[in-house]
């Protein structure tokens, strides 16, 4: 029944062309094609041709046969297509991916992103990293070296690498306050006779002041009063500096002469007309005569700090011996122990 309806419904509708004509037969009745074949137009007649490739074709589940241009195939099934909104886009092969720029604070859980998640060759612009939470371990080294961090020596380069002290700089350095050192350091500064200057070189009523070639050391050998005079030293120590203590050292191996000696740090500020004593330190023998270095040390009653926005330091040493004269009666001069914890 089914064959008949349809061998009528061709007949019907080819025959509504002005092909048909009058006498024309069902052909497609006694058309017999083998078995997979089907009928086609040739332009002429039916004929048997080709084979049901739609019968052979095997899709997966969810595919539908689509034409490709040349042949059947099976393809997605665009009823079924995925859609998606803003920042999640589906391509026509349903590939899901994030549209540019679309992962935005609004899209991400705080703490969501673990360090794990992060790949080791992630190329980060600096520009985007902000804050100071982070910690970061390990060296460190910016562009063209103007920061190496040498986390392993604990040391800074700053246009150095590698840094060779705590903090290592190519070039100068400018700040606006004092570098501070801490803890504070301890000094010495010497002041050999040398150093000294005769308050009165030549006054008749002060001994002539003679300083030893060989051995740096200041005696008195002629003169005609009561064999005495004064020796000045500028004491140029740093702003801040505080004087701890100062020792002073001298020598008598003379039969003849005692020493009665003092040595003095004075300070005068720029506007007095004279010092105010600050530290005295005795030397002094008695009957001695002994080939020993001697040496005496004081200390100030409180800290002597340093100020030389108004005021000028200077040692003071009253070198006497007596009723006579004797280059074995020596002045070798006084070492200053201060602290600075600033330069």
């Amino acid at each position: 029944m089914f064959d008949s309806v349809r061998r009528l419904f061709l007949v019907v509708l080819l025959c509504s062309s002005a092909a048909c004509a009058t006498g024309d037969g069902d052909q497609l009745a006694t058309l017999m094609c083998a078995p997979d074949q089907v009928p086609r137009w040739n332009g002429t007649d039916w004929v048997c041709s080709g084979s049901d490739v739609l019968g052979q074709l095997s899709c997966a589940m969810g595919a539908v046969p689509k034409w490709d241009g040349n042949a059947w195939v099976c393809g997605v099934d665009d009823s079924t297509a995925l859609s998606a909104t803003y920042p999640v886009t589906i391509d026509g092969s349903n590939n899901i991916s994030i549209a540019d720029q679309g992962i935005t604070t609004a899209h991400i859980m705080n703490a969501t992103i673990l360090n794990e998640d992060i790949s080791f060759s992630a190329n980060i612009d600096p520009l985007k990293i902000s804050g100071t939470a982070a910690t970061l371990t390990g060296d460190q080294v910016f562009e063209n070296n103007a920061l190496v961090i040498d986390t392993a020596n604990s040391r800074v380069g700053v246009g150095v690498n590698p840094p060779v002290t705590s903090l290592d700089v190519s070039g100068d350095i400018s700040t606006t306050g004092d570098y501070r050192l801490s803890p504070a350091r301890m000094r010495t500064k010497f002041y050999s006779p040398a150093s000294f200057r005769v308050a009165y070189p030549s006054s008749t009523s002060y001994d002539p002041v003679s300083i030893a070639s060989t051995g740096n050391y200041a005696y008195i050998s002629t003169g005609s009063a009561s064999y005495y005079n004064y020796m000045l030293a500028d004491i140029q120590l740093p702003d801040g500096a505080v004087i701890d203590s100062m020792t002073c050292y001298f020598y008598d191996n003379s039969t003849t002469v005692d020493i009665t000696s003092d040595a003095y740090i004075y300070r005068r500020a720029y506007t007095a007309t004279s010092g105010s004593n600050q530290l005295n330190i005795p030397l002094e023998t008695s009957g001695e005569s002994s080939t020993t270095m001697r040496s005496n040390t004081a200390s100030p009653a409180s800290p002597l700090v340093i100020d030389n926005t108004g005021n000028s330091y200077f040692l003071r040493v009253y070198w006497y011996t007596g009723a006579n004269a004797s280059s074995l009666a020596r002045f070798y001069g006084c070492a200053l122990n201060y602290s600075v914890d600033r330069l």
